[in-house]
């Protein structure tokens, strides 16, 4: 019987290794072992994501690369197999500006998965707003766009008698929060996000990590490829989407609030 690789392969951001990770512990045995491109552009992002991987307990790789496409289009398929960052488990993704990699079948990502983390902080009861979420590699940004709406959203938390958890990378001028954290060790992340009761979040790594952590999470929707390739049917159930408007009344911070105040958490 012909022995099946355990060595993997994948490649991406930080925003893609929660789901290549949901695919690894599915498919590797414990000497399964990951090797991990990133394009050479994306360097100041490796030292993150070897946090990721070293936090997970994955014995990895990092391959700097000037294109992520080439190693994951030209590979030795009868020496590893390639992992993809696809809840559906296979598909075509652009990985860099006009270039794609196509993904084989691998596996169906579980909905849910369980992230080493350090024990969440003793705040009480507290909910937590992303504050960033950096660039995308399809169009524009996925940032807010305004952030007084989620100035008054946090206010009338409070009056529930929750704080306001503040994450991300940078300080983008919500006031009213409770606590701040910025550039926090990913542990620590995890545990502030396993922790909270919900999380008000933008695309990328920190709403996969709540999402995969079964929490309930209010999503700005930047782009709907993403939310097609990224975003597990199990996770309606707990997550709601919605877009940021030029305009935002204040009808509609109420509704959000109304239904992370009243909903509970994938069991």
């Amino acid at each position: 019987m012909r022995n099946r690789p355990n060595t993997f392969i994948a490649g991406g951001g930080l925003g893609d290794c929660v789901l290549i990770l949901n695919k690894f512990r599915q498919l590797a045995g414990p000497d399964g072992r990951l090797i991990y491109f990133m394009a050479q552009k994306q360097s100041n992002s490796e030292n993150v994501i070897r946090e990721f991987w070293e936090s997970q307990k994955v014995h990895y790789e990092i391959r700097l690369v000037p294109s992520v496409s080439d190693p994951l289009n030209h590979y030795d398929r009868s020496a590893c197999k390639k992992l993809n960052p696809l809840i559906y488990g296979m598909g075509i993704v652009l990985v860099e500006k006009w270039k794609w990699a196509i993904y084989p079948f691998d596996a169906f990502a579980t909905p849910y998965l369980d992230l080493a983390h350090d024990p969440p902080p003793d705040y009480g009861r507290y909910f937590v707003v992303q504050s960033d979420a950096g660039t995308m590699k399809y169009r524009g940004h996925k940032n807010w766009l305004h952030t007084d709406w989620i100035e008054a959203f946090a206010a009338g938390a409070r009056q529930s008698g929750l704080k306001c958890v503040l994450v991300g990378s940078r300080d983008v001028g919500i006031a009213n929060a409770d606590h701040r954290h910025f550039n926090i060790p990913l542990m620590q992340l995890f545990g502030i996000v396993k922790g909270a009761e919900f999380v008000l979040g933008l695309q990328g790594f920190t709403t996969l990590v709540a999402l995969s952590m079964g929490k309930r999470v209010l999503l700005n929707k930047e782009n709907f490829r993403v939310i097609a390739n990224y975003f597990h049917p199990r996770w309606f159930r707990h997550g709601r989407i919605f877009h940021e408007p030029d305009h935002w009344p204040a009808s509609k911070t109420r509704r959000l609030l109304d239904w992370a105040l009243r909903g509970q958490a994938a069991s």
